[in-house]
């Protein structure tokens, strides 16, 4: 029996693992920071000190609205998906990046009056410290190591491809 609750456990922690690799290397590093840095040049600085003179609790409220639509939003696109209906399910996905990235700004521009509440600290204390688990296991680091070998590769055979172009092209317009 403890040999199948290991490999249950294992299998669900490779999961997680798996999952936040493609979270981290897709979904936050390819779309929400350019959109959230887009965002930040959309919003003024006024809307940022209106915000900041806000109660803490004010300010929640502002966090917490777009992300849990955001969250609503990722949850339905997920419903789509297994409904079959991956173009709205994607583009449903691609709006909620964007409402995300507005409360990830908030976050960011607001994080010591926030982290000034018990239970979002509670809260914040406790995801952070997920993160920082799931990036310390063995099969994150490995798993981490061989994304970064296939970037390398697959970068290095667009270079060859794209130098193997070149070359053509240019014997092609020298032999016209």
């Amino acid at each position: 029996m403890k040999p199948i609750l290991n490999l249950i456990k294992k299998t669900i922690e490779l999961s997680l693992i798996f999952f936040y690799i493609i979270f981290e290397e897709l979904i936050w590093g390819k779309f929400i920071y350019p959109v959230k840095n887009k965002i930040e040049k959309i919003i003024s600085k006024k809307i940022n000190k209106q915000i900041q003179k806000q109660n803490r609790y004010v300010i929640l409220f502002i966090f917490l609205l777009p992300y849990l639509i955001a969250e609503s939003m990722g949850l339905f696109s997920a419903i789509l998906i297994a409904k079959g209906l991956i173009i709205l399910a994607v583009i449903i996905y691609v709006v909620k990046i964007a409402i995300a990235a507005i409360s990830f700004w908030i976050f960011q521009n607001n994080k010591e009056k926030l982290l000034s509440i018990y239970l979002f600290r509670l809260a914040h204390t406790k995801i952070v410290d997920f993160f920082v688990w799931v990036q310390s296991t063995e099969q994150y680091i490995l798993i981490r190591k061989k994304i970064k070998i296939m970037k390398n590769f697959f970068k290095e055979k667009i270079k060859k491809v794209k130098k193997f172009l070149l070359a053509l092209l240019k014997d092609t317009n020298e032999n016209s």
